[in-house]
């Protein structure tokens, strides 16, 4: 019996099958490149705007605020400068 024949007719699994059953539910959760670049800022700030974790990409502010909201940041105002962009507090350790 060759082995295609084997793995047609026993319904083979190789060991990848195997390694599936240790993967993390989520295992991309919390890698995206805003919510990366979003603690990169938190670290150096305690406040960050909305048009600063944005950056130069000119990204939609809705997309940053739902990233920032999934990281657990805080809205606490906004600034006074032009589009007055939310200001937003770091996440507590223990909420994480």
């Amino acid at each position: 019996m060759d082995d295609l024949t084997r793995i047609r007719s026993r319904g083979y699994r190789g060991t990848w099958w195997q390694n599936l059953a240790r993967r993390p539910d989520k295992p991309a959760s919390g890698r995206g490149r805003m919510q990366r670049r979003a603690r990169r800022m938190f670290r150096w700030q305690d406040g960050v705007s909305t048009r600063e974790i944005a950056g130069e990409g000119r990204r939609d502010p809705r997309h940053v605020r739902r990233v920032l909201a999934r990281i657990g940041a805080v809205r606490v105002g906004r600034t006074s400068t032009r589009g007055r962009p939310w200001l937003w507090r770091k996440p507590q350790e223990e909420d994480r």
